[in-house]
């Protein structure tokens, strides 16, 4: 067992170090040292899973909720600090989803599909 934790704090090293690891901290960085970004972040969040939440309940939301997403997506595009947040994120999560997709397949699981 103590050579596949250390194969783990391997690949975590491996991970931190990444070029998309780094970019997400830079940008997570960036955003908490801007207020209104960091802001931006939380509100679209908050509008995603109110949607969400809906759309489990089996419910459509209503126009003005897409409309206030849309605008706050259209806003945090614009934003430098969120939009390059969002993209660091984007590609350090697929990174994250390979390295699960290649364990999996390792193993012998089947990994989940991605949305």
């Amino acid at each position: 067992m103590g050579m596949i934790h250390d194969l783990a704090k391997g690949l975590g090293k491996a991970l931190k170090e990444s070029p998309e690891h780094q970019a997400f901290v830079t940008a997570k960085k960036r955003v908490k040292a801007d207020r209104k970004a960091e802001q931006l972040i939380v509100d679209l969040r908050q509008k995603h899973f109110e949607l969400a939440a809906l759309q489990a309940q089996g419910k459509k939301p209503a126009p003005e909720q897409l409309k206030a997403v849309e605008a706050l997506g259209k806003e945090a595009q614009a934003h430098a600090a969120v939009s390059e947040y969002f993209q660091a994120e984007t590609k350090f999560g697929q990174l994250w989803s390979d390295v699960h997709r290649v364990l999996c397949e390792a193993v012998g699981v089947d990994a989940p599909k991605q949305p």
